[in-house]
């Protein structure tokens, strides 16, 4: 199996238009991803902690980075920090105690790191909210809203997701056509979201 690496991060960056967010994809290094100038992640723990990330121990280093990418991952979808606190919780989170303000903090420092990415947001709300529609970014996958009632958490997931998904669908058929070559055995299994299985 293959998943491709911070997709969700990738789009994000693409559909924002954020520099910084684009920079940090696109040379980010798997073998650096506790150093900031490396990892998306990291850089949002450096403006989210400063020396208390970057002066801290690795395992330290670990655990803020955990958390800031469950922050930055329940932001994605609309959530607020109360509701991002829970699910931190409630998916088997053992760190140090974390409280709302701090995701609230953590929050605010997604926003400083990344700054186009809350007005590309806002942006997309408002438009949804006017059009009653919802559109991929990559082959027009389309969502309907007759009576314009819509949130922004389905905004957000909508467009990550769905983008997501038709980036792995056009891989998926382009690994179909090259995958004979490699070993003409091999069969695809599945696609689960950002990841392909081969057998």
């Amino acid at each position: 199996g293959a998943d491709l690496a911070q997709a969700e991060l990738r789009v994000l960056g693409a559909l924002s238009g954020d520099k910084k967010l684009i920079h940090l994809c696109v040379n980010a290094d798997e073998s650096r991803k506790l150093e900031p100038d490396w990892d998306p992640h990291s850089y949002g723990c450096l403006i989210a902690f400063g020396e208390g990330f970057t002066k801290a121990d690795k395992s330290t280093k670990q655990v803020l980075r955990d958390l800031f990418k469950r922050v930055i991952y329940g932001s994605f979808y609309g959530a607020g920090a109360d509701t991002i606190w829970q699910s931190i919780y409630d998916g088997g989170y053992e760190g140090p105690p974390i409280d709302v303000e701090m995701v609230e903090h953590i929050l605010q420092a997604i926003f400083k790191a990344f700054p186009d990415v809350r007005p590309w947001r806002e942006n997309e709300f408002r438009e949804a909210k006017r059009t009653g529609r919802l559109m991929d970014a990559l082959i027009g996958r389309r969502r309907e809203f007759p009576l314009l009632l819509i949130d922004l958490p389905t905004v957000a997931n909508f467009k990550m997701q769905s983008t997501v998904a038709s980036t792995m669908n056009m891989s998926l058929w382009e690994l179909r056509h090259a995958l004979p070559s490699v070993d003409p055995s091999a069969m695809i299994l599945a696609q689960v979201h950002d990841a392909i299985y081969v057998e």
